[in-house]
């Protein structure tokens, strides 16, 4: 989508939201790793619902749908008021000024983030690792049901705690941090030169060592955190995310 208006009444205070959404509302910017996704939710629902009758169906019958989402698993708990908002959302929203109004969702199945991965495993009983951007959360899965006593996320704890660490200017977090996600292991100087104000091999040598660095830091406090998980009657351990690729050697030591 390149660009889309959305506009809805806000089933928290009764007031009407408007959104730019899309690719031209790609900016950067400074990354609110704090904020709750939830919060975020509704939009993008109501965004993607809209395209999905203007752009892809092109229909003013009725549609049913059912719906699945995937929360943060400390907000998970929220998951029947965002359902409720939803339903209350969806029943008048605009969508670049056309009033959308033909939708009911007849099902709202709310899911943990890292229950996809477990669910393509087949795997009854497992450790699923969720390591994104802002966040780290861990699923215990024992035959086939979700203990969420033994399940948490560790709130900042995501590649946003490495950026944090490390030692070295950057302007953008999210962008800069995926540049150095991108430049591996090996940390690719050709791709590590977008990060670098002059180019020069000095910049581009402390850089290395500020990234070296902060691996170790950040691994050293996460590992941690992982050594008072019990494996006790799992099968395995799930890992995804990009946080996870960027610490998969660490990972695959940890867990080996």
């Amino acid at each position: 989508v390149n660009s889309c208006v959305l506009s809805y009444v806000d089933p928290a205070n009764g007031k009407r939201k408007f959104w730019e959404m899309g690719s031209t509302a790609t900016r950067p910017g400074r990354i609110r790793a704090e904020e709750r996704k939830f919060e975020k939710c509704i939009a993008k629902v109501l965004a993607f619902l809209g395209y999905l009758v203007q752009g892809e169906l092109k229909t003013r019958e009725p549609i049913e749908l059912t719906l699945g989402l995937l929360l943060p698993l400390d907000e998970f708990g929220d998951r029947h008021v965002l359902a409720d908002w939803l339903r209350h959302g969806v029943e008048n929203f605009e969508y670049n000024g056309v009033l959308i109004n033909n939708i009911k969702l007849a099902k709202i199945d709310v899911k943990p983030e890292g229950y996809g991965i477990y669910k393509a495993s087949g795997v009854d009983s497992a450790l699923v690792v969720n390591w994104g951007h802002s966040d780290l959360t861990i699923l215990v899965f024992k035959n086939g049901k979700l203990i969420q006593n033994q399940s948490d996320t560790w709130p900042l704890a995501g590649m946003h705690g490495f950026m944090k660490c490390l030692d070295f200017p950057f302007t953008y977090e999210l962008r800069d941090a995926q540049i150095i996600g991108a430049a591996g292991r090996k940390m690719d100087s050709r791709i590590l030169k977008e990060l670098s104000q002059t180019g020069s091999a000095a910049e581009m040598t402390r850089l290395k060592n500020a990234i070296i660095t902060a691996r170790g830091e950040f691994w050293q406090d996460r590992s941690e955190d992982f050594q008072a998980v019990s494996l006790a009657g799992l099968d395995g351990v799930l890992v995804g995310g990009g946080t996870a690729r960027f610490l998969e050697v660490e990972l695959n030591r940890f867990y080996e």
